[in-house]
C-alpha cells in the first residue's frame, strides 16, 4: 500500500533502531486491531467468518511490511486467541461457561491452586467487550455510553490517548489486598484495563435501569458479567503486578487514572453531552 511504498521502503534495512521502531509500531497496531475487533457488535456467524478472514489479512500485512507477527509476543497470542474464539463461537454458546473457562486460565492470587500452565493472553477489555456481542441494544457498548467513537476509545485503552474531558473514568475497587492495589501504576496499561472495567460496570447499570423502567428482566449477560468480571480483573491485575512492578510496562503512558479507592462505590462515569453511538469497525 501507500505506507509501504512511500515510507517503509525508504527506511534502511538491517538498522537495529529501525527494526525496534517497526516492531513497536506492529505491537501497537496488533493491540489496537484486537481492541477494535472485540468491540464489533452485532456479530452473527457471517460476521465472525469475515472477521477471521480480516485477521488473516491483517497478520499477512504486518508480517510483510513491519515484522513477523509471531515475534510480537503476548500481542500476537491475544490476536490468535481471539481469532480462535471467533472461529469456534456459536450464536447460542453458553456465556457463563465461556467466561468461567477464561477465568480458569488466569492465576488466582487468593488461592493455593497452581497457576495455569498457559495463562490466557486476553486482556480483560478484549474478553468482556467481546461478550457484549450477545447483549441486547438496551445494554450500551462502552464507546456508546461514553459518547465517543470507537477509535477514541481504542486509542485511550491501548496507548493512553486522553479521552474528552467530559468522560470521567476511574478505577473501581478490585478486591486485592489494599497494599497491592496501591502498587498499580496509575499510568499503566493495567490501570486503563481496570478503568475500562469501571466503564463496563456503568454500561451494565444502565441496562439494569432500562429494564427496571420497562419492567423486564435484565439479559443473562448482566448477571454473568457482574458475577465473573470482578474475578477476571482481580486475577489480571495480580498477574500484572507480579510480572511488571519494578519492570517495564509496554502499555504505560504519562496520563494517570485516579483510583476510586478500596471500599469506595463503583466509579461514576459521566457521558459527553450530545454524543452518539460510536462506530464498531476497525
Amino acid at each position: 500500500g501507500h505506507l509501504a511504498v512511500e515510507h517503509l521502503a525508504r527506511l534502511p534495512e538491517g538498522n537495529p533502531v529501525v527494526k525496534r521502531a517497526l516492531t513497536e509500531l506492529a505491537a501497537r497496531l496488533v493491540r489496537s486491531f484486537v481492541s477494535h475487533l472485540a468491540l464489533l457488535r452485532p456479530l452473527a456467524a457471517p460476521g465472525r467468518l469475515k472477521a477471521t478472514r480480516d485477521v488473516a489479512g491483517f497478520e499477512m500485512a504486518i508480517s510483510q511490511h513491519l515484522t513477523r507477527v509471531q515475534d510480537l509476543g503476548r500481542g500476537y497470542l491475544e490476536l490468535r486467541e481471539l481469532k480462535q474464539i471467533l472461529f469456534l463461537e456459536k450464536d447460542d454458546a453458553p456465556l457463563r461457561e465461556f467466561l468461567e473457562s477464561q477465568l480458569e486460565a488466569l492465576p488466582d492470587p487468593l488461592s493455593s491452586t497452581p497457576a495455569p500452565a498457559t495463562p490466557s493472553p486476553l486482556r480483560p477489555s478484549t474478553l468482556l467487550h467481546h461478550v457484549l456481542v450477545q447483549a441486547p441494544a438496551t445494554l450500551p457498548s462502552p464507546q456508546e455510553y461514553l459518547g465517543v467513537d470507537t477509535q477514541s476509545l481504542v486509542e485511550w485503552l491501548v496507548v493512553g490517548t486522553p479521552l474528552p474531558p467530559q468522560c470521567k473514568v476511574s478505577i473501581p475497587p478490585l478486591g486485592l489486598p489494599p497494599d497491592d492495589e496501591k502498587k498499580l501504576p496509575p499510568q499503566s496499561g493495567a490501570a486503563r484495563e481496570a478503568a475500562a472495567w469501571g466503564v463496563l460496570l456503568q454500561c451494565l447499570d444502565a441496562h439494569a435501569q432500562r429494564c427496571s423502567a420497562a419492567r423486564t428482566q435484565p439479559h443473562e449477560i448482566y448477571g454473568t458479567v457482574s458475577d465473573l468480571g470482578p474475578s477476571i480483573l482481580r486475577r489480571y491485575v495480580h498477574g500484572f503486578l507480579r510480572n511488571n512492578v519494578g519492570g517495564t510496562d509496554p502499555g504505560a503512558t504519562t496520563a494517570p487514572i485516579p483510583a476510586a479507592g478500596v471500599g469506595a462505590p463503583a466509579p461514576r462515569v459521566e457521558k459527553r453531552r450530545g454524543g452518539g453511538r460510536g462506530g464498531a469497525g476497525p
